[in-house]
């Protein structure tokens, strides 16, 4: 009898170092100490205290600090997507000024209609149903020499209303749909450029980025921002007048084929001068 009391005994206290110095292994890994040994109770104090949490002062100062990196960050990232969005419309425009071409090399060097079914039975470049109506890229002029819908707008009108457009066609829910950014300038029509008394083909505007609304213009909606896809360059004339859909001003393509972005104090003087009509265009 005392032989097995003797055996539990010392097996109680086998089992009873063993649970401690796996404690006191678990204690100096998660401290990031050795293992190599036991540890003293004042060093296993020190390893749980490294487990405590951050105090208030630590938690603010963390932040205030995340706050002031969004501040300073926040905006360089807006600006960076609208460089990106301006560098996607400039593509666009180049897009379509090479169906232009290719549409005028097919039609003995006459390019698109600006003016949709309203004024003429032939449908225009960008398959405008006239002004104030719907438009169907895939039935413009231009379609089978581009063949991508997203071409015809720019990445910051997606999801924006367009004012001016106020008869939808069944299915179409709002004019936020409205897939046209770009307008043709009306003074080349069906028109031969090389034929025309266009003084400079690189200061020529073929294609411009109207804005969905232009603010402070026209309380008429109809008149508030692009329409039709048709912009008509004449002087002192404030219905289709450059936006500041860009910055502080728009993207346009030249007769000669770049494209650039312009302010809008630039292009309307550019506008006013008569550098976007042929010097013997009658308004």
């Amino acid at each position: 009898m005392m032989r097995h009391f003797s055996v539990t005994r010392h097996w109680n206290r086998g089992f009873r170092q063993a649970r401690t110095i796996c404690t006191t292994d678990w204690a100096m890994r998660a401290s990031g100490q050795s293992s190599i040994g036991l540890i003293s109770p004042g060093r296993m104090k020190v390893a749980r205290r490294s487990f405590a949490g951050f105090t208030l002062i630590e938690l603010l100062v963390v932040i205030a600090i995340i706050a002031i990196l969004a501040a300073i960050l926040f905006p360089v990232f807006s600006m960076a997507r609208q460089k990106a969005n301006m560098v996607s419309c400039l593509n666009n425009l180049k897009q379509l000024g090479g169906a232009f071409v290719m549409y005028a090399n097919d039609n003995d060097g006459r390019y698109p209609s600006a003016q949709g079914p309203a004024g003429h039975v032939e449908i225009n470049w960008c398959g405008s149903l006239g002004p104030s109506m719907w438009v169907y890229p895939e039935r413009g002029q231009i379609w089978p020499y581009v063949k991508a819908i997203k071409v015809y707008g720019c990445p910051v009108d997606k999801n924006q209303v367009a004012p001016a457009i106020v008869y939808l066609p069944s299915g179409i829910t709002s004019s936020r749909q409205y897939p046209l950014s770009y307008s043709m300038n009306n003074t080349i029509s069906r028109g031969k450029p090389d034929g025309m008394a266009i003084r400079q083909p690189s200061q020529f505007m073929l294609l411009i980025h109207e804005a969905r609304q232009i603010p402070g213009v026209h309380s008429d909606r109809e008149l508030a921002g692009i329409n039709d896809g048709v912009f008509v360059p004449q002087p002192l004339y404030d219905r289709d007048i450059p936006s500041r859909v860009h910055y502080e001003g728009t993207t346009l393509l030249y007769l000669d084929s770049h494209a650039r972005y312009g302010s809008y104090n630039e292009l309307k003087k550019e506008k006013d001068s008569r550098m976007w009509a042929p010097d013997d265009y009658v308004f």
